[in-house]
């Protein structure tokens, strides 16, 4: 039998097919758990396998296992991800706050727990955890987005588009998110004009973008360009199944 090796899944099932263990690596696992009961690392690899084959329910009880023999990082990180794809982001959030107090250094760590908090609306928690995250890495580009849509949740519109407009200095917002960010925010200032053009960009990006044309149609509004507002809404109500159904990336 192959000896457990330590690295990653990859590793260890690379060198069982190297050894000629051809058995399948969830009954491998299972086998050396069975002989290893108190092993924690066992129940985590075997948790990160049941994770990519989607099988969630179990990556959490095996993920939990591991934490009760041995508290980790990694295994509070991927029980909090089999949660969030549960739905269960309140779990989700705890472990990831979890991952955060053992690794206080971990990127990754405070990202999700940034971004799951701001989700669930517990901004407190949420900046704390972005203010980690940005002193480790200020280079972050999507958690400075992430911050930003949560600044305009907070009502802290100005705070948003300056997260906005550092993240353009290195982000060339191919797709148009950041910019869709801004004109919320600027909407809300009142600024409708550069609200507008925000808008205009994300949709040169993506022409299929719904929220940014009907944003920018209520912009065109408080602005008293209602031709262009119309347009805008026709292009919505008229053109968009037609544009959809000949879209490049639709087979024939």
């Amino acid at each position: 039998m192959l000896a457990l090796a330590a690295g990653s899944l990859l590793t260890f099932c690379s060198k069982a097919h190297a050894e000629g263990e051809n058995r399948p690596p969830m009954r491998m696992l299972t086998e050396k758990i069975e002989a290893s009961p108190k092993n924690p690392d066992l129940y985590l690899k075997r948790a990160e396998l049941h994770t990519k084959y989607l099988n969630l329910e179990s990556a959490v009880a095996d993920a939990s296992k591991s934490i009760n023999l041995k508290p980790s990082e990694k295994a509070y990180m991927l029980r909090g991800a089999a949660n969030m794809g549960l739905g269960r982001l309140d779990r989700a959030e705890a472990d990831y706050e979890k991952a955060a107090q053992l690794a206080p250094d971990s990127q990754n760590a405070q990202a999700e727990l940034a971004c799951m908090a701001a989700k669930l609306h517990h901004f407190e928690k949420a900046q704390k955890a972005f203010a980690a995250l940005f002193k480790i890495n200020p280079g972050r580009t999507v958690e400075l987005s992430r911050r930003a849509e949560m600044f305009i949740a907070m009502g802290k519109y100005a705070e948003a588009l300056r997260d906005c407009q550092q993240t353009l200095k290195t982000d060339k917002d191919k797709g148009g998110r950041v910019h869709e960010i801004m004109g919320r925010a600027h909407f809300l200032l009142g600024q409708y004009q550069k609200a507008a053009d925000a808008y205009s960009y994300t949709i040169s990006k993506n022409q299929f973008s719904v929220d940014a044309r009907r944003a920018r149609a209520e912009a065109y509004d408080k602005l008293g360009k209602t031709e262009l507002a119309k347009r805008d809404r026709k292009e919505l109500d008229e053109g968009f199944s037609e544009a959809f159904s000949n879209a490049p990336f639709r087979s024939k």
